[in-house]
């Protein structure tokens, strides 16, 4: 499974200077943690903590900042996950039947890759995994000391909704398994209530002591809760988005890529294609609602049923926490639905045991094929292969540092990539200020110069002959007169800034 969920996720790992501007903030974050620069929350956000930062940071202590070491971070946070539910798994089924039951979050689509690879918030779902392997084995046999599992699991449960508020999504799922485990430890001593007691406070000392970090952060002077309020409001424009593009892209009923860089696109297949993919969704989607109807099922181990209804619980609770959203804008917010595949292994267990090896392996085959196609081709346009204008980056980089230009501006998606990726020198400021995520950027920024403005014509959003007008005009803060230099992919203009106090010409 180590060796299965790196080798397909080698397109994007060979490519991870490609990054994209929202993953590469965590990695300069990490930087300038490492310089004793302390923020609790991720640069620009006020309810996404450092937590990914951090972890980032810690790994860069060993490989230095740069994007494969950050690419790596929350892949290996993923892997762990992976190994999380693997473990829970394997106690109850055959080492090889577990192993097949955590392939979906091996072979999985963009929905869920889009956190692997890029942070932030692995690290909160794997606390929440953690928190759900505590918790599964707070019984009697699985651990010597399970009442400390349980306080452990409340604990963890509460920081991960710290280190990203998505983790609120799975307290419902959290809590149902704890109350589920409180019963089973209750059935062991029917007598026994001191004991049943001593557990609830240390379930619930946990949960306290884990939910300080997060009312400390949510009282911050920069705090924000907006991202977490729910309305219904939402709900018709939420259902037409989840029903028309971001179910059937977590289904891998359909699938989007991008044509150069980040212009997703759907990828068109044939009829008899398409009908695989829905069959396949068909099965993922039985084999998940199977959680529910086998948890009566005495043939099955009561420790795989209660996985197998948690998991499934996860579904609803996932769809439901997506239609109230204030988040859900597009198809990248399919992501928002991931929780329902990171879980599906747990609804899947009991299937898995009833089915076992090689039947259970035939019938989750059509979905892990359709997922693995579906991830792969969200990989573009990387492929095995270092892409051409990754080079084209850092010849640019040479060219601006050769010009003796220490800071750019560019639009938003180009614009922290290229400062991680050259290790900020030059440093590259958003286009448009409110999406400025550093304001120490900026400033140094308005201070420098000698700039330079950066079009990709792959990532950026502005037109570049609307920006030279613009120029050109005076109505900016730079001379109307500039040098300009195309490198592949890029259009540079070198620009002069105005002596303070110029008056400026309105733009056209």
């Amino acid at each position: 499974m180590l060796a299965a969920s790196i080798a397909f996720r080698l397109p994007p790992l060979l490519n991870a200077e490609g990054t994209n501007s929202d993953a590469a903030v965590v990695g300069l974050q990490a930087v300038h943690l490492l310089r004793g620069e302390w923020s609790p929350f991720l640069w620009g956000s006020g309810y996404q903590t450092s937590v990914d930062a951090m972890v980032a940071a810690a790994l860069f202590l060993f490989t230095g900042p740069s994007p494969a070491a950050l690419m790596a971070s929350s892949l290996a946070g993923h892997i762990l996950l992976t190994w999380l539910v693997f473990d829970a798994l394997r106690r109850h089924l055959p080492a090889w039947t577990a192993a097949l039951t955590v392939l979906p979050l091996v072979f999985a689509p963009d929905p869920v890759h889009t956190y692997v690879l890029y942070p932030p918030r692995q690290a909160s779902l794997t606390l929440v995994f953690a928190a759900f392997w505590l918790l599964h084995t707070a019984v009697a046999g699985a651990s010597r000391r399970p009442r400390a599992r349980l306080a452990a699991g409340g604990a963890v449960a509460l920081l991960a909704v710290y280190a990203d508020p998505y983790a609120l999504l799975f307290l419902p799922g959290e809590a149902l398994l704890a109350a589920l485990v409180l019963a089973d430890r209750r059935a062991d001593r029917p007598a026994d209530r001191p004991a049943l007691l001593r557990d609830l406070g240390a379930l619930v000392g946990g949960a306290l002591a884990g939910l300080i970090p997060y009312e400390i952060l949510t009282h911050h002077p920069l705090a924000s809760r907006g991202q977490t309020s729910l309305g219904l409001a939402v709900v018709r424009h939420n259902l037409g988005l989840l029903v028309d593009v971001c179910g059937p892209w977590l289904l891998s009923t359909r699938i989007y890529a991008a044509r150069t860089m980040t212009d997703y696109q759907p990828w068109e297949v044939g009829p008899g294609y398409h009908a695989f993919q829905v069959v396949a969704a068909a099965i993922l989607v039985a084999g998940v609602l199977s959680g529910f109807a086998l948890v009566f099922v005495k043939a099955i181990p009561w420790e795989l049923r209660r996985l197998g209804l948690v998991g499934a619980v996860m579904s609803p609770v996932t769809l439901g926490g997506f239609l109230v959203s204030p988040m859900v804008m597009d198809h990248f917010s399919s992501r928002y639905l991931a929780a329902a595949l990171l879980c599906a292994p747990f609804a899947l267990a009991p299937a898995a045991y009833l089915l076992r090896g090689r039947r259970f392996a035939v019938a989750l085959a059509p979905y892990l094929l359709s997922a693995a196609v579906s991830g792969w081709v969200s990989y573009r346009p990387f492929g095995l292969a270092r892409h051409p204008s990754l080079a084209v980056d850092e010849r640019l980089g040479v060219a601006l540092r050769e010009r003796g230009i220490r800071y750019a501006v560019a639009d938003y998606w180009a614009s922290y990539r290229l400062t991680l990726a050259y290790g900020e020198h030059p440093v590259v400021v958003p286009k448009n200020e409110v999406e400025d995520r550093y304001r120490p950027y900026r400033d140094a920024f308005d201070a420098e110069p000698v700039v330079a403005y950066l079009h990709d014509a792959y990532r950026s959003r502005e037109r570049l002959d609307e920006t030279e007008a613009a120029i050109r005009a005076g109505g900016t803060p730079f001379e109307p007169r500039y040098d300009r230099f195309e490198l592949g992919n890029f259009t540079v203009l070198i620009l002069v800034r105005r002596p303070p106090g110029t008056r400026l010409a309105l733009a056209p």
